[in-house]
């Protein structure tokens, strides 16, 4: 008669790792999951806003109206605008083109004028980074429709101070505050997106997330399967289980 009975023994060593390991796999799977319901509101919004006309730009407008669909009529600043690198579009390395328009609010003086910053989308660039694209802007007033965003400044990505003498300047993403510092004036806080009948719009296929909230759900699954798998392995090391499950099947095959 079998009498083989449940016995665990504390490993000290491996607790200490699954104690430290474990709740952070955890929250990491928790994270993803808010990040989910995160990408499925932005989602949302970005659909609603979409389904709606675009409505006269105004300065008013702040962070609350992200993605509305707005039209203006502007000038593009010729002289100053930026390159905002490692942008993939048909397979091939580009950036996107940022402007900055001048929008006036119906009065002639300069009090009056809003610098709006423009995406005109993606183009791609020369093989050599030292080498400029040849990028034609148009001139006079010109009528810009588009979306309303915010930009994405990640803490990740530390933009050195940018020395060129030339313009375009070019960047890794929009910093809406080192933009503004490298072109002298104020710059309105949100960028807008252009649509791609729009007027100055280079190649646009827009995103309104970078990933979708399947993806972290996705993710969540892994980082709790992997806390769980560490549970067991935890489990195993600290138990004579493994035994018991060999001596189980043992049994089994003699019965």
């Amino acid at each position: 008669m079998n009498t083989a009975r449940f016995r665990f023994h504390l490993n000290w060593k491996i607790t200490l790792f699954t104690a430290v390991l474990f709740p952070f796999l955890v929250y990491l799977g928790v994270w993803q999951l808010g990040r989910a319901e995160q990408k499925q509101t932005i989602l949302q919004e970005w659909q609603q806003q979409q389904a709606k006309p675009p409505v006269e730009f105004s300065p008013t407008l702040n962070s609350n109206d992200q993605f509305r669909r707005v039209w203006l009529n502007g000038t593009i600043n010729q002289d100053k605008y930026w390159l905002i690198e490692n942008k993939t579009m048909y397979g091939r390395l580009g950036a996107h083109v940022v402007v900055a328009v001048n929008v006036n609010s119906g009065a002639t003086d300069k009090k009056n004028t809003t610098i709006v910053p423009v995406n005109l989308g993606w183009v791609e660039l020369p093989p050599l980074r030292e080498v400029f694209p040849d990028i034609t802007l148009p001139t006079g007033q010109i009528r810009i429709t588009g979306m309303l965003a915010a930009a994405t400044h990640s803490p990740l990505i530390n933009e050195a101070e940018n020395t060129q003498l030339r313009w375009p300047h070019k960047m890794l993403e929009i910093d809406l505050t080192q933009m503004q510092q490298q072109f002298g004036q104020p710059l309105y806080p949100l960028v807008l997106q252009v649509e791609p009948d729009s007027a100055a719009a280079f190649d646009v296929d827009w995103q309104a997330v970078n990933m979708t909230s399947s993806q972290h759900k996705g993710y969540a699954v892994q980082w709790f399967t992997m806390a769980g798998v560490l549970f067991i392995l935890w489990l195993l090391a600290c138990s004579n289980i493994a035994t018991l499950f060999k001596r189980a099947n043992s049994d089994q095959a003699e019965n």
